[in-house]
């Protein structure tokens, strides 16, 4: 029958190594909360690399979307000219219409991206297409930048700040978390239901 005292070496042993673990893997909770533990194994780190390189690079597009040369009278242009091409003439409370339509669509649009961006390249395995933690932290990130933009266009020239535009960006951000959502409830009713996947016996 063994003593405590040769339980306790073996025992502090163990612990050493979990501490020297942890230590050498320092972001390894926040990770695997995040959800990125999992993804990671399944991409080659250079994959990973890029597509936060790409999110970055889509929120500092946002950035420079919200500089002075895309004021109003810039989305008006295009809107007259895409007109133009259809060969469409509408009123100008019409047109006004359309205007405003195209901006807050735009909103939607890029915040959508910036948040699916965010939410990360899904796994390969049908359980690391919903995490519902994952999808709230890329909903409140994509809010809060939205928020430092509408800050940045408090100091831009023709360009003003608007709650109403904080709130549709994170609409837009919302949205778009029912893509990795949608996905998860096809690929559960494919494992539960085979037939449902087209291959014919």
């Amino acid at each position: 029958m063994a003593s405590k005292g040769s339980i306790a070496p073996t025992t502090s042993i163990m612990d050493m190594e979990d501490l020297k673990l942890a230590q050498s893997r320092p972001n390894a909770r926040l990770s695997q909360a995040w959800g990125w533990t999992n993804v990671q194994g399944n991409f080659p780190h250079p994959f990973v690399v890029f597509w936060w390189a790409l999110t970055l690079a889509w929120a500092g597009l946002i950035f420079y979307l919200s500089t002075q040369t895309f004021r109003p009278d810039f989305s008006q242009a295009l809107l007259v000219r895409a007109l133009h091409l259809l060969h469409l003439r509408v009123s100008p409370s019409t047109f006004g219409f359309l205007h405003a339509l195209l901006r807050k669509l735009a909103h939607l649009t890029e915040y959508a991206v910036f948040a699916l961006l965010l939410y990360g390249a899904p796994g390969e395995q049908s359980q690391m297409l919903w995490r519902p933690r994952r999808a709230v932290i890329c909903i409140l990130v994509a809010a809060a930048y939205s928020l430092t933009d509408e800050y940045h266009q408090l100091h831009v020239p023709g360009r003003h700040a608007s709650l109403l535009d904080c709130a549709l960006d994170t609409v837009g951000a919302s949205l778009a978390m029912l893509v990795p959502y949608t996905q998860k409830q096809i690929s559960h009713l494919r494992s539960t239901r085979p037939w449902l996947g087209g291959d014919s016996g």
